[in-house]
């Protein structure tokens, strides 16, 4: 299978909507599975159901929650199977139980499955330093609007409910004019959920002549406003880019061109 095929399953994980918003839980232990992976932590396909993975889990889950969304990494680690990438290696003596479940739990996942393992496909690219950034990025479509996550985001790190209503209307609206009208990008900023693609788009804002003349007027506060949304989309995906691009320059398989 392609990578576009695995991108276009994660942009398809349909979290469960029954409480108004969709459920970020999917998507969390899918991003606590990856970071191992890019840290070189997990070698092998194996994805072990363990206290280290219910932490990163936590981590995640603690940026995405809303509402009354509860920390159970349970749940997406048995309900994954439906996706068609993810597997279960169940305990032989266990299958007949297993197969009969209504519902999983920390108890029974802990007690009846060895691991858990990708498409040996995928997860070839997820240890790839020029692929995974892509997969990172397809799994963000499965939350709500990133203006509603970034809002939510900022808040959380303790920005004012002032200071975050200036950045999202100056992102969603005289940034994005701006770039529109300089012919680099039709998106409201505020939908760009690529970190590189973003990247690009920021950097290229910087050089916008009125961009530059009204941010000195507002004190810096357009450019604070684009790296604010920068850093959140690094933060949801744990970005590293410098790291990334030294695996790859170092990586004595990734010829010239690649």
């Amino acid at each position: 299978m392609t990578v576009q095929f695995y991108i276009n399953k994660f942009q398809a994980l349909k979290p469960d909507k029954s409480s108004g918003h969709a459920k970020p839980h999917k998507v969390c232990l899918l991003l606590a599975v990856i970071e191992p992976i890019e840290q070189g932590f997990i070698t092998t396909n194996k994805v072990i159901y363990n206290d280290s993975l219910k932490s990163r889990f936590t981590y995640y889950f603690e940026q995405l929650q809303q509402g009354n969304d509860k920390d159970t990494p349970y749940l997406p680690f048995y309900h994954l199977q439906t996706s068609g990438f993810w597997h279960l290696d169940v305990k032989p003596e266990y299958q007949e139980e297993f197969s009969a479940l209504k519902a999983a739990s920390n108890s029974n996942i802990s007690r009846y499955v060895n691991f858990a393992y990708f498409d040996e496909e995928l997860f070839d690219y997820l240890k790839s330093p020029i692929m995974r950034p892509a997969l990172k990025d397809a799994l963000i479509h499965n939350l709500d609007s990133l203006e509603v996550q970034y809002q939510r985001w900022a808040l959380s790190i303790g920005k004012s409910e002032k200071t975050v209503k200036n950045y999202v209307g100056a992102l969603k609206g005289s940034i994005s004019n701006w770039l529109y009208d300089a012919g680099i990008s039709k998106d409201n900023v505020l939908s760009i959920g690529s970190y590189a693609q973003y990247s690009v788009v920021a950097s290229k804002a910087l050089q916008i002549e009125e961009f530059r003349a009204k941010n000195t007027t507002g004190n810096g506060m357009y450019s604070a406003a684009l790296k604010s949304y920068q850093s959140f989309l690094a933060d949801v995906t744990q970005v590293n880019v410098k790291d990334d691009i030294d695996k790859i320059l170092n990586d004595e398989n990734t010829t010239a061109t690649e």
